[in-house]
Order: C-alpha cells, then structure tokens, then sequence
C-alpha cells in the first residue's frame, strides 16, 4: 500500500502517537546539499485522536522542528500516514535554517587513511540548498542557532514528535543542547563512579530523583529536595549529553522509586 502512495512537495502526513494523540507533518523541500534528501517541518499542537483534519489550519500552525528523512519508510512501516496536499509552504523559513553535523573522522589523502578526532572540533554546517562547509569547532554564536542535520530514521521522528528531542547518542548535543516538550515526562539512569542516579524530569527540570549508593537508597523530590547529603538535580535536562542508553521508562523509574 504505502509503495503506490506517491510523495509529491506539499504533502502532509499524520503520525498517530501512542494511541494518545495526533501529530502533523509535511514535505516542504528537496535538499541539494544532502542529495536532494526530504526536508520536513513538523507542527507544534498535539491533536486528540479524535480531530479531524482541516489542512489549511494544520499548515498554520506554529513549527516545532524541521529534519531531514526518509518519509517512504515511514509510509512502509506504518509511522505515519498521508492526510493530503498544501501549496502553502514559507521557504522564507527554509533560507535561515542552518544544518550541521560532527563527524569523528578526516581522510588523510596524503597518507591515504582515516585519521579519528574530536567530534566537537570537525563540524559541518549548510544552510539549505547550499555546499557543506567543514568549520572545525562550531562559534558560540551558532550553539543556539544550528539544527541536527543528520537524516533520520522514521523511529527518531516520532521519538521528537512525542518527547521534542532525539534520543540517539551524539557528541553534538554537548553544544546543541536538547529541550523536552514542556509537557513531557522524561526518564533517565546514569552511574558513576559506583553511584547510580534516576531522574524523573518534567519538562526542562528534574521533579523526582533517586541515589542508589553504597546500598542506600535515597529519595529527592521537590517537597523534599535534600537528604543525606545529596540534593534534587537542579540543571535543566540539556545540560547533560544523554547517551541512548541512559533512557529509562516510567516503569523502570517507579520500580526504583517505590522500592
């Protein structure tokens, strides 16, 4: 089915999220610097399950992020579905956006290999449409201005969709920092040095956390944010360059929490 769906600029798709809500999407432009790769912008509002479409106010509203994917595997494996076409599409948008990536690896033509470094000190930014520019460190003036260019599988679209930041592992994100949808429920476990910590952030700040350490448990809390010595985690969740693999459920989280 999803291979006859033809994918014209324009279209808008619907992802359905969890069963709990809708969210919009559509194909605004063919990016030359990636070969021609969709550039997609996602929409802010999270609709009930139960709203019918009306396009023209869906392509209103506000946009939450633009990314570069494969919208086809998308359609094959049942992430999102076309709802329909606008003209309506502010390239306007397109010409400020700023694209960039890090990469651990330069070729080293003289000597004919691959020679690894510092991710944070090799990147690449473009701005749609236009040739890829090697900059090495990124300027502190683009921190807040540069978005992840990487082409995304439809698994971390829907990841951004639910939770307003990707989840993959990248060294980037120590520079761009990632922010939660304020609404959003995040769970995260980190150990150092024999410590291990759970956080429950709501939005950008930590509601809930648990230290395990030396087989005490300790339990923090916004009614009570300092005991035996540690306090509640008051950095905003960007702040930390999560790893994938640091990702925890609620369930993980609360099995620790009423431990």
């Amino acid at each position: 089915m999803a291979k006859r769906v033809q994918i014209r600029l324009g279209d808008v798709f619907c992802a359905e999220i969890d069963g709990a809500f809708k969210c919009y999407f559509q194909y605004v432009a063919k990016d030359a610097a990636l070969l021609g790769d969709a550039v997609i912008r996602v929409f802010d509002t999270h609709y009930p399950m139960d709203y019918e479409p009306v396009i023209d106010d869906i392509v209103k509203d506000k946009v939450a992020f633009y990314a570069h994917t494969l919208i086809r595997f998308g359609l094959i494996y049942d992430a999102w579905y076309k709802i329909g076409n606008s003209k309506r599409i502010d390239s306007t948008d397109l010409e400020s956006l700023i694209f960039g990536v890090v990469n651990d690896s330069v070729c080293d033509f003289e000597n004919r290999k691959v020679v690894f470094v510092n991710p944070l000190e090799n990147w690449t930014i473009w701005k749609f449409n236009y040739e890829l520019k090697i900059i090495g460190v990124l300027p502190k003036e683009f921190h807040d201005k540069v978005i992840p260019g990487s082409i995304y599988p439809y698994i971390e679209i829907v990841t951004r969709m639910k939770y307003g930041y990707y989840r993959y592992t990248d060294p980037m994100y120590s520079v761009v920092k990632r922010h939660p949808r304020a609404d959003v429920d995040s769970f995260v476990r980190t150990e150092e040095d024999g410590v291990v910590r759970y956080y429950h952030f709501k939005g950008e700040y930590a509601v809930r956390e648990v230290v395990v350490t030396d087989g005490e448990v300790t339990r923090l809390s916004l009614e009570s944010p300092s005991r035996n010595g540690f306090s509640l985690r008051r950095d905003c969740f960007g702040e930390t360059n999560w790893r994938h693999s640091e990702f925890i459920t609620d369930t993980d989280f609360e099995a620790v929490w009423g431990g």
